[in-house]
């Protein structure tokens, strides 16, 4: 018979503390800076009574790092607003692309995304890049099909 001693449930328990992943803990707390006032206030503060991030933070309660990014983005963009996100990548593919496409696909209905993705990118220099998922997605969503082979012909 095994006994496990102290030491043992220590090094077991470091182990188990070493293997979970670290996450930070999110409050509670709203976000203060969505709201423009504060963002306008950061930066008065910082321009016209000269305090470091470091006091701005104490003052306000909020982290350094969103004083500095608050800050940063001021400095470069000489704006507070956020910069929206990301949009519809799919936008991406206007009307004579989607005919261009169209067309494509009449001619060879076997067309793989890659050809196609290869030969759009060919014929219109003005799109830089357009993944393979764009574009299956814009014929799933736009046209309702897709160009994915068959396991019937797969076989063949």
């Amino acid at each position: 018979m095994m006994t496990v001693t102290n030491k043992n449930m220590e090094n077991n328990s470091k182990n188990e503390d070493k293997n979970k992943k670290k996450t930070r803990k999110r409050t509670n707390k709203p976000q203060l800076t969505r709201d423009p006032a504060i963002r306008r206030l950061i930066i008065a503060k910082r321009a016209n009574l000269y305090k470091t991030p470091s006091e701005i933070s104490r003052e306000l309660g909020i982290p350094r790092a969103t004083v500095y990014g608050v800050i940063n983005r001021y400095s470069q963009s000489n704006s507070i607003d956020y910069k929206p996100l990301g949009g519809n990548l799919r936008s991406i593919i206007k009307e004579k692309h989607e005919k261009y496409i169209m067309g494509e696909i009449d001619k060879n209905q076997t067309i793989t995304l890659t050809e196609l993705q290869k030969k759009l990118l060919k014929e219109f220099p003005e799109i830089k890049h357009i993944g393979i998922v764009t574009l299956s997605k814009f014929l799933r969503h736009k046209k309702g099909f897709s160009l994915r082979k068959s396991k019937a012909n797969e076989n063949r």
